[in-house]
Order: C-alpha cells, then structure tokens, then sequence
C-alpha cells in the first residue's frame, strides 16, 4: 500500500500535499500587501498560517496522518524539515522558526491590531525596539516565514 498523501478535511473533501504546498504559496503571496497595508496583526497571522501549511505538506507528503492542532515546532519536526536544512542555513531556519514559535498563535486570526499589541507586550516582545513594536515583530514573522518557504520550494523538488 502507498504512502497516504491526503487528509480528511470534512465534507469539502481532501487535501493533498501539494494542496498544502500550493496554499502556503499563497498565504506568502499575500503578506507583502498585508504589511504594506498596515494590517500588523493579520501578517502575523498568515506569516504563521502559511509555515504551518508548508510544515503540513511535508508531513502529508510522508504519509503522516492528520493532526487538528497547530504546534509548529513539532509539525516541523514531524515533518523532517530540520533535517532538510543544511548546515550553513540551520542557524537561519533555527531563527526562523524560533521567532514563530514564540510569537504565533493560531488564536491571531481573532486579534486586531490592538489586541496584538496587547499580545506582544504581555510577552515583553516590545522591548528594545525603537518605533512601532507591532510592525517590527510583523516584519519578523513576514520575513521569517518567506525564508522558510523559499527553502521548502527548493526542497520540495
């Protein structure tokens, strides 16, 4: 029996990893108008939103079955993505995925600029930046997440 490459997704059917891959694709496209658009709290969001989908691609790609939860760190372990990470890009992709780890929730999707803030500054994740935190920490993730999916596609291949 072949590897099991979908997952149960409800009655609009399933979805594959390059259904995965193709929707981390586009959650990255739209970041860039998300940031310039001043909507902080929303490219936190999708910045996350589209690692957790490259992570599940990989996952779904090996065969491993559906998980309802949005843990990165063990997606992307799950995954073998650090395993896929050379040894020059490890300290990059460690940063990457830390700064994720530490500032997305899949709970954002509920957050408004506000409510982020408050978010952030609960874990002092405003501290030491001179401007506006909120946007800081955005360019983080947005940055962040674009490096980790640019190294998907390429391991992908």
């Amino acid at each position: 029996m072949g590897r099991r490459t979908t997952t149960p997704h409800g009655a609009s059917g399933s979805i594959n990893a390059a259904d995965y891959l193709q929707a981390s694709l586009d959650h990255a496209a739209s970041l860039t108008v998300l940031y310039t658009g001043r909507h902080y709290a929303l490219t936190i969001y999708v910045s996350g939103l589209a690692a957790e989908c490259l992570f599940r691609a990989f996952r779904a790609r090996r065969g491993m079955p559906f998980r309802s939860d949005h843990p990165l760190e063990s997606l992307a372990k799950e995954a073998g993505f650090p395993d896929l990470v050379s040894a020059g890009q490890r300290e990059r992709f460690g940063e990457a995925l830390s700064n994720l780890i530490v500032r997305w929730r899949n709970s954002h999707r509920f957050r408004s600029n506000a409510a982020a803030r408050r978010f952030l500054k609960d874990l002092k994740l405003d501290r030491g930046i001179t401007g506006d935190f909120l946007k800081e920490n955005a360019r983080i993730l947005f940055s962040g997440a674009t490096e980790l999916i640019n190294l998907g596609v390429v391991k992908w291949r």
